[in-house]
């Protein structure tokens, strides 16, 4: 069938019909329901799609299926981790960091690869409990350069990502990004898996940055993620990410793998879905929690007392 729609092949005793939105539709509406649903009330009932509708608004884990089984969409991920359109909705152009200097922040590092896409997250508390979000993606030369990723190549264009001499990604320019950004924030945290980047955290600390080990695995992620989720659906997350924007496209790939705890840790679909920014954006939020459950030792305020 997918043939026939691209129109490679001809196949004139098939006849094909599809019900569904049009671009620009707010799958959230009931017109929504109608469009994609001709039999609304007939052969299904309405108040069972606006249940389901409501039940994929509140959980970005059921869009994607509601919207392939009831709105007849072609979505990216069945399972998507994050509600994308409140993501959306926290994008604030206006956003600078310099307004923000002298805050304490922290910086999650995602360099699981040499030859794709790197990235590191910064994340800062704003003055209502939620969070403003900067984050710098890096990609080697070759990478961008190939025919296949031609979206690479309108983020570059934009300065959206930030493209380094050869095959492999420049460490050395994501190190000077972070002492740059430590300049303006002289409290800065990073936390980094050291399976992927002790070598660079070791090289950060001779510099007198703080770097706080923080390992890609379900005990420390879960929690994190979570409250990402929760942040973004709060609309407690502002970030500078337009719709068109590698974060935002990231953002969307990203699957929630649940386990039989209710554990959850992100994934993504295929090779192709990149997830790194958001993988980044989750260490940093993890260790934003982490540093405000640690209290100040009695001991730094009134000594030790003898008797």
């Amino acid at each position: 069938m997918g043939e026939i729609l691209e129109q490679t092949i001809d196949d004139e005793e098939k006849f094909f019909i599809e019900y569904t939105v049009d671009d620009g539709d707010d799958w959230t509406s009931d017109i929504a329901l109608v469009k994609a649903n001709p039999n609304i009330d007939i052969s299904v009932a309405a108040d069972f799609l606006r249940s389901r509708q409501k039940e994929a608004i509140q959980n970005a884990r059921e869009q994607g299926r509601f919207k392939t089984k009831h709105l007849n969409l072609w979505v990216q991920s069945r399972s998507a981790a994050f509600n994308i359109q409140r993501w959306n909705s926290g994008y604030d152009p206006t956003l600078d960091i310099a307004d923000f200097a002298g805050r304490k922040a922290r910086l999650g590092l995602d360099l699981a690869s040499e030859v794709d896409i790197a990235a590191l997250e910064l994340v800062i508390e704003d003055d209502d409990g939620g969070f403003v979000e900067f984050g710098k993606y890096y990609l080697p030369e070759e990478k961008v350069s190939d025919p296949k990723n031609s979206h690479y190549h309108a983020w570059q264009a934009a300065g959206e990502i930030i493209v380094t001499d050869g095959a492999r990604i420049d460490f050395g320019r994501i190190e000077d990004d972070i002492l740059a950004l430590a300049e303006i924030f002289p409290n800065l945290e990073v936390g980094f898996d050291p399976y992927q980047a002790n070598y660079l955290a070791t090289r950060l600390s001779d510099r007198g940055i703080s770097c706080v080990k923080f390992p890609q695995q379900v005990a420390t992620m879960s929690p994190a993620m979570k409250r990402l989720d929760a942040l973004i659906l709060s609309g407690k997350m502002r970030h500078k990410h337009s719709p068109s924007s590698p974060m935002t496209w990231m953002i969307s790939n990203v699957v929630a793998k649940i386990d039989a705890k209710d554990n959850i840790y992100p994934r993504k679909e295929r090779e192709e879905n990149k997830i790194d920014g958001p993988v980044a954006l989750i260490m940093a939020i993890g260790r934003a929690m982490d540093g405000a459950a640690v209290q100040e030792s009695v001991y730094e305020t009134r000594g030790i007392l003898t008797f």
